[in-house]
């Protein structure tokens, strides 16, 4: 079975746009002729359907696509088959967990919006839904074809993940009709994973063990790590390290700290440590990634 992540379409000519967390494609009749025919989703895809129609497999339940559907493929999804017409047409775009992760506040309603695409993941769209998803997508093409700036990559992102709350809220209409979604509260393991998030987010990278987490969270280490699994996929330690590695960038490319400075004030035992860390979550040190990505004026 095949992996697909952002990766894959790396190096595609045929690729809109793929900055390594966020994918935009414009032709599926591309994505068709890789012959993809089973494979594990690590990544959230948007799809949406413009003309035509289609069938695809989510976890072995056979949906069908129509004109003006949105598809909803969800991290550890299985895409076994899909099949479109001739004239199908659709705009789509992918998201990577950590974009997702570290930009979406997990709050109560989007784990309900996330349970609920899981079982329907073919959600209707309005006119008015098409429209809007439309003028973002034309602004989006828009800054493609412009000069690149030094925040080009945040205006796409901020672009971009406007879509997903434009979707959370087609979505929650839906919801909001469901007596399941309705009448059922999310298990306390996935309760347990939003706080876990939310307390990642708010410490900015100052977390950095599981232990900690789970003191701050009142409940053992064992039973921390054993429900994010279970609710994310993910280990524990893994969120920990891509949360304290977004504060890292975030201080490299927007503050004039020196290293030293932003690991004194990370709490890093030592600078050394700090960059052996760094070194091996992104592959380079932390002063070539600065020199590299800096927003600051020079």
């Amino acid at each position: 079975m095949e992996q697909l992540s952002l990766k894959t379409f790396e190096k595609k000519d045929w690729v809109g746009y793929n900055d390594g967390n966020i994918i935009i494609i414009d032709d599926i009749k591309e994505v068709k002729r890789e012959h993809f025919r089973q494979i594990a989703v690590d990544m959230f895809v948007l799809v949406f359907c413009l003309k035509g129609e289609g069938t695809i497999q989510l976890n072995e339940k056979s949906c069908s696509i129509h004109k003006n559907d949105l598809i909803v493929i969800s991290p550890n999804m299985i895409v076994n088959n899909y099949s479109i017409s001739k004239d199908f047409n659709a705009k789509i775009i992918g998201y990577s967990v950590s974009s997702i992760d570290s930009e979406i506040y997990l709050s109560k309603n989007v784990w309900r919006t996330l349970y609920y695409v899981g079982r329907n993941p073919i959600i209707p769209l309005t006119d008015e839904d098409i429209q809007i998803i439309r003028q973002y997508y034309y602004i989006a093409e828009t800054k493609l074809n412009s000069s690149i700036n030094i925040y080009h990559k945040e205006i796409m992102h901020s672009l971009l993940l406007c879509l997903i709350y434009e979707f959370l809220i087609i979505t929650s209409r839906y919801i909001s009709t469901d007596n399941f979604y309705q009448n059922n509260e999310i298990r306390q393991g996935d309760v347990l994973t939003q706080r876990f998030i939310e307390l990642l987010t708010k410490e900015k990278g100052m977390i950095r063990s599981v232990s900690k987490a789970a003191d701050k969270l009142n409940v053992s280490t064992k039973y921390l790590s054993s429900a994010i699994k279970n609710s994310s996929g993910k280990n524990a330690l893994e969120l920990i390290h891509h949360y304290t590695l977004q504060e890292i960038i975030r201080r490299l490319k927007y503050t004039d700290k020196s290293i030293q400075e932003i690991s004194n004030d990370m709490n890093f035992p030592s600078t050394s440590f700090f960059g052996k860390f760094f070194k091996k979550q992104m592959g380079i040190s932390p002063k070539l990634y600065r020199k590299q990505n800096s927003k600051m004026e020079k």
